[in-house]
């Protein structure tokens, strides 16, 4: 698959893609969280580089995992 959006519409995915899994996943621990919508969220977010939001999505190399960054969450939660 690949990402062919503008940057906007790049934006448009990631908000909804974070309140998507937030509501699928928030209430669920280790085995329960749903991995194929974690998979396809860290795929997502490795893109995030590229439209060039990367101060909204990052990188932990110690979890090998992409995040969303603590000022994005409280901007998804309260639109």
């Amino acid at each position: 698959m690949k990402m062919n959006s503008t940057k906007k519409q790049y934006k448009h995915s990631l908000d909804l893609l974070y309140l998507g899994e937030w509501s699928a996943n928030s209430s669920k621990e280790g085995e329960d969280v749903n991995k194929e919508y974690d998979d396809f969220v860290q795929y997502v977010y490795s893109f995030a580089k590229d439209f060039s939001y990367n101060d909204i999505i990052t990188y932990e190399t110690k979890f090998d995992a992409y995040y969303p960054t603590l000022a994005y969450e409280k901007v998804c939660k309260h639109t």
